[in-house]
């Protein structure tokens, strides 16, 4: 019963929220928040120029693909090889230990320490 209420709750909040904004829309006081200043390629952050576009791919292929610490292919490289890494001692690990409990000597009474004369 609490989560149909809730469940209701949500709904009309949903429901009030669309009107509200479907209000604002139609009397022209909703605007995005995008304001065009200019027309100009060179001061705008939204347009490319050529040299725009070159260095936004040499930072996106930086990022990518640098040996550096902020290379994301080789630090997902890096990571991979470390688990497989740990993976394969895990199961080396595993494989010693069901050898030594199949091959284990059961103990026996004659361990009994030697009486000194």
């Amino acid at each position: 019963m609490n989560k149909l209420i809730i469940l209701l709750v949500l709904i009309a909040i949903m429901i009030v929220g669309g009107g509200l904004t479907s209000q604002l829309a139609a009397q022209g006081g909703f605007q995005l928040p995008v304001l065009r200043q200019t027309d100009n390629p060179d001061a705008s952050a939204l347009e490319m120029t050529p040299w725009k576009a070159e260095q936004l791919f040499l930072v996106i292929m930086f990022i990518l693909f640098s040996p550096l610490p902020p290379g994301i292919i080789p630090m997902a490289i890096g990571i991979t090889a470390l688990m497989w890494f740990l993976d394969w001692q895990v199961k080396v690990s595993k494989k010693t230990a069901a050898a030594s409990s199949s091959s284990a000597i059961t103990p026996t009474n004659d361990n009994k320490p030697a009486k000194a004369e």
